[in-house]
């Protein structure tokens, strides 16, 4: 029974079923990478809050004409009688002011190139079979069903012994 099992293994080996046709697949072979440097000026415009200090000054003159002035202010006053008296102060208080940022950026990109293969078509032979594939399919299905009926022969007490104590 050893040789059998044996001489049944080597049968079902050289009986089995293989591919009608081969196909070789393209691949491509080339890519390319690349990378790029992108420069951006990015121009913002700010709003910047600057106080002015407070600053006073008075003169009191015997002219017609007095011009007194300060850091950030100036000012005139005229009169043809007597005295004149005059006076300035800035006010201390924020003042807006725009101002403009420039900044630089530079950024790298990576740049992959692949080539794509283009899609092609294999050709279908459906009963096309040679007469030895017909004959391996069928040797095939012949040999597992005296597998099976000598499995079932050589075995039966055992093989029936578990049937009954399944069923009762």
């Amino acid at each position: 029974m050893k040789h059998a099992a044996v001489i049944a293994f080597f049968a079902i080996l050289t009986c089995s079923c293989s591919t009608l046709r081969t196909t070789v697949v393209p691949t491509p072979t080339t890519d390319s990478t690349r990378v790029e440097l992108r420069t951006e000026i990015v121009e913002r415009i700010d709003t910047v809050y600057i106080t002015l200090p407070k600053q006073t000054a008075e003169r009191i003159a015997d002219d017609t004409l007095s011009v007194l002035e300060t850091d950030f202010a100036m000012s005139i006053a005229i009169m043809t009688d007597g005295q004149l008296h005059h006076s300035v102060a800035t006010k201390e208080q924020p003042i807006a002011v725009a101002v403009t940022h420039t900044t630089q950026r530079t950024d790298s990109v990576a740049v992959r190139e692949v080539e794509v293969p283009i899609p092609y078509e294999v050709e279908k032979r459906v009963n096309e079979l040679t007469w030895w594939q017909r004959t391996q399919i069928y040797g095939f299905r012949v040999l597992i069903a005296l597998l099976i009926v000598v499995v079932v022969v050589r075995y039966r007490k055992q093989l029936l012994s578990f049937v009954v104590k399944i069923i009762s």
